[in-house]
């Protein structure tokens, strides 16, 4: 039997909350090993928690090359904001990743060309691949005039580091303002940078409010491979903790064999960031698949998404606030992806 087992560390300001844990096996008919179950459903956050996933090793194994990868679910809030359009409001991403900062506009706002503008700073702390990002930002006058809609979508960095930004004009037949332009189109992590939309409003308008969101859209925290007969530290996020991989004894016989993996997360990350999908595999030397698992976390106490709408996200249909029919997720998935809500 083979037995996958993550170590939980505490994570900070959620005594008494607890993590809800999902999984699904990600292995095929070439695979040695299926994953048949997983305990416990959740673990209490603040103390350690082992995690374990069992299954039927059918074949003895002389290597093992680990793969590991850990993501924040698509459509996770990263930033939440709204405020007075008149007024300068800087909205901070957790942990000290960066911020946006809405710049005030200066009603009224007169038809003709506008433009909208916000400055935005990534920690050089991160690495490329966690700062893919969505952000979507409306306004609305107050008497329900849309004034304009746009989506700035953060990208991979280049060879020099530098992240990639595009856009996307959000807004329908009745939003006032068409975006048609966005410049710059790369920011540098570690330096401030105005973003500003262009675009040109159809009328005059006397007031209005402003609504910014955040969301991850992609990247792993961490992907890592190794050999398995060694002792193996890997970052998640360069900032948020490590996954271990513990080093197996081989051969590993047919039967028995647990596989450890020791999750440790930083103290900074709060619980509602703990939305995560982490995939696990194992292949030897000679390409023998031995085993593939899938686990999911999420804030058992927080508020949880809508069940009406899905992500696929490696394969599986995850309620999300954000996302599509449940029967369009399955059909994106594969036409019966399992179910995460």
């Amino acid at each position: 039997m083979l037995a996958l087992i993550l170590a939980s560390l505490p994570l900070l300001g959620a005594a008494g909350g607890d993590l809800a844990v999902t999984w699904k096996d990600c292995s095929d008919a070439s695979y040695h090993t299926k994953i048949t179950t997983l305990t416990p459903s959740s673990c209490h956050i603040g103390t350690q928690c082992a995690i374990t996933g069992s299954g039927n090793l059918d074949e003895d194994i002389n290597d093992l090359t680990f793969t590991m990868s850990t993501a924040f679910s698509a459509g996770l809030p990263l930033v939440d904001c709204q405020g007075d359009a008149s007024v300068s409001q800087k909205c901070n991403f957790p942990m000290g990743a960066g911020s946006l900062t809405m710049d005030g506009v200066t009603f009224p706002y007169k038809a003709g060309p506008q433009q909208i503008s916000v400055d935005l700073q990534i920690s050089k702390l991160l690495p490329a691949a966690t700062v893919k990002t969505t952000t979507q930002i409306t306004s609305v006058a107050s008497n329900g005039d849309k004034i304009f809609c746009i989506k700035v979508i953060t990208g991979k960095s280049d060879e020099n580091g530098d992240v990639s930004l595009s856009y996307q004009d959000c807004g329908d037949s009745q939003t006032h303002t068409k975006i048609t332009g966005l410049q710059p189109t790369s920011v540098t992590p570690g330096k401030l940078t105005k973003i500003t939309g262009a675009g040109t409003l159809d009328k005059d308008i006397a007031d209005g409010t402003f609504h910014l969101q955040t969301f991850y859209s992609g990247g792993d925290l961490l992907d890592c491979t190794g050999d398995g007969s060694v002792t193996r530290k890997c970052l998640l996020g360069g900032v948020l903790g490590s996954l271990t991989f513990e080093q197996l004894a081989f051969p590993v016989k047919k039967g028995v064999a647990p596989v450890t993996v020791d999750l440790n997360l930083s103290p900074l990350v709060p619980a509602s960031l703990a939305v995560t999908s982490t995939r696990v595999t194992g292949v030897t030397k000679s390409g023998d698949n031995i085993f593939c698992l899938d686990v999911f976390t999420k804030n058992a106490d927080g508020p949880q998404p809508p069940a009406d709408t899905y992500s696929c996200v490696q394969d599986v249909c995850t309620s999300d606030p954000t996302g599509v029919p449940l029967a369009t997720c399955q059909a994106a998935c594969g036409g019966t992806g399992s179910v995460v809500v």
